[in-house]
């Protein structure tokens, strides 16, 4: 029996996780639902509806159904295609269960830090989508981590910080955003990963964790960070669609600190410049 599965292999936090695990020698296999156009260096199995999973103690859940677009986020069969990907993998393995959910199940319309016991305010059928699966999860003496604004190599292209670094690349004056000022918890992939490198060590049921950095920015303070990283001066930013309401999704993870014995070890600034220099993106 291997240690950990992890369903979802193939994207953005998957990849990334299974590189850092197979550079730490920890024994997993990378679950995916169809064979890879390329070969990988640690061990993978395929398994389309994730139906027929392997024995495994633990297994890591990061899969979501395909990218969402604007038809099916407004689409309630969404919510039913999301659970059933989740209780096929909960049907097939007696493994202990890790689920990435997100934070946007507590909405964005608070501005103070939100704990692990905090109400629930989503504003999104992704988010209602993720409350449900967190249900499940727990059902199943599962633990249910709450993500904040992930990034790092392998990123979307179409997120702020993307779309941020593209145009500062450039030769423009200007900077476009929608707007500068949604305030969010971002969290660099590295620290992500070391965090269920020590997560997977621990024996915990039936819990919720936040897990971000713990301090927040608005997109303003991403501009900013990203100028003085890039070494330009006297460039606009520029709002192209400004809400003028509050967006603003602050995470505590004090509780996620102490039980798995982890701190973020990036700050915004240090994960972005080494983005950008040292993972050559």
């Amino acid at each position: 029996m291997n240690e950990i599965g992890i369903i979802g292999a193939s994207g953005f936090i998957g990849r990334n996780l299974c590189d850092y695990f197979h550079k730490q020698k920890v024994d997993f296999v990378a679950i995916h639902r169809k064979k890879p156009e390329y070969d990988l260096p640690y061990a993978i199995e395929i398994c389309p509806s994730f139906s027929n999973l392997p024995e495994f103690k633990k297994i890591i859940f990061l899969a979501e159904p395909s990218r969402l677009t604007d038809k099916n986020i407004k689409d309630r069969d969404y919510i039913n295609k999301t659970q059933k990907t989740l209780s096929n993998a909960l049907d097939s393995s007696n493994a202990h269960f890790i689920y990435a959910s997100s934070s946007a199940v507590y909405g964005d319309k608070n501005s103070t830090k939100h704990a692990a016991s905090s109400k629930l305010s989503p504003s999104s059928v992704y988010a209602e989508a993720k409350i449900q699966c967190e249900k499940m999860i727990l059902d199943n003496n599962g633990v249910v981590l709450r993500l904040s604004n992930i990034y790092g190599h392998g990123m979307s292209e179409d997120n702020v910080i993307s779309k941020l670094i593209r145009q500062l690349r450039t030769e423009k004056t200007k900077i476009e955003v929608w707007d500068k000022s949604p305030i969010r918890d971002y969290l660099f992939i590295q620290d992500l990963t070391v965090f269920f490198e020590q997560l997977i060590k621990k024996e915990l049921t039936s819990q919720i964790f936040n897990v971000g950095s713990g301090i927040s920015h608005s997109v303003g303070d991403l501009f900013n960070i990203l100028m003085r990283i890039f070494k330009k001066n006297e460039l606009f930013l520029l709002e192209t669609n400004p809400m003028n309401t509050v967006s603003a999704l602050m995470l505590d993870i004090e509780k996620t600190k102490k039980e798995v014995d982890w701190t973020p070890r990036f700050s915004i600034a240090s994960g972005l410049y080494k983005l950008i220099y040292e993972d050559k993106v």
